[in-house]
């Protein structure tokens, strides 16, 4: 029943700006159509005064000198290389525009930019706390700061048309270590250790202006055709957040919550904390 009212509720808000856009163009024809008589005068560079009688002359504003520029005495230099254009030309060029603009079906509004509502101005201020409490805590000494987000393609919200879509806060770690399989048992030692490799990460998205708190954020993998080394992980919330995602790498996730697996949301916090599963060789 919600899908259908928003369904309804979109068709009329196209509904209505089909009647705007119908109703801006007859405004536009009716105000090309009264300043015919000028057009014409423009284009041609000369007035057929046979015709001028023919219309209102309410619409020519007598001529007064002070209307006209004074002239240069001298050229300035930067003007010499300007480009020279027809009077002519350029009004029948403007005329093709303005009739272009009368045959077009659909004329989009001006969107003015619009100011933040004291609930975004309060949301964006918690979300700033929220980040800064989370960024102020000390890394591990095998943790680095992992906050690449991934591009997603542009999706559209059934509930758009009610709530501004945003992306959230976020502030994730992911956590690195030597991995003793039996290549490195064989080719390293802890005098000279192998590369580092990813053994987790730690996901803190911060959602504290969420419409629906009933409803916790989730995520899902993603995986690609062809690609086994690295999985996309999309966080989803609801209004009035985007989605968002992040790569991270292929591998079996531990879910002992003695082994630090976390999955929660409390205060307006997803947090999402998982290793992967290690394998351990006897030497």
């Amino acid at each position: 029943m919600h899908e259908i009212v928003l369904q309804k509720r979109l068709e009329q808000l196209r509904r209505k700006q089909r009647q705007e856009a119908i109703k801006v163009q007859e405004e536009l024809e009716t105000a090309l159509a009264s300043h015919s008589v000028q057009i014409k005068a423009e284009g041609q560079g000369t007035i057929d005064n046979d015709a001028i009688e023919e219309e209102d002359y309410s619409l020519i504003e007598e001529y007064d000198k002070s209307m006209s520029p004074r002239p240069f005495d001298k050229l300035p230099r930067e003007d010499k290389q300007c480009e020279i254009v027809d009077l002519g030309e350029d009004m029948k060029s403007l005329r093709e525009k303005r009739k272009e603009v009368l045959r077009n079906q659909f004329i989009p509004m001006k969107v003015q930019q619009k100011k933040p509502t004291v609930e975004e101005e309060e949301e964006s201020l918690v979300s700033k706390v929220l980040y800064e409490r989370e960024a102020a805590k000390d890394l591990d000494e095998d943790e680095a700061i992992f906050n690449i987000e991934e591009e997603l393609a542009k999706t559209t919200y059934l509930w758009q048309d009610k709530y501004r879509p945003r992306k959230p806060r976020y502030f994730n770690r992911v956590h690195t270590g030597y991995e003793w399989n039996k290549y490195n048992q064989t080719h390293y030692d802890s005098d000279n250790p192998p590369p580092k490799v990813v053994q987790g990460y730690k996901f803190n998205i911060f959602y504290p202006d969420l419409i629906d708190k009933s409803k916790a954020p989730t995520y899902k993998i993603e995986r690609e055709p062809g690609n086994n080394d690295t999985v996309l992980i999309r966080f989803m919330a609801g209004p009035p957040y985007e989605d968002i995602a992040f790569r991270i790498v292929n591998r079996e996730w531990e879910y002992s919550h003695k082994k630090g697996f976390k999955s929660s949301f409390d205060r307006g916090v997803l947090q999402l904390h998982f290793h992967f599963k290690r394998h351990y060789y006897r030497r």
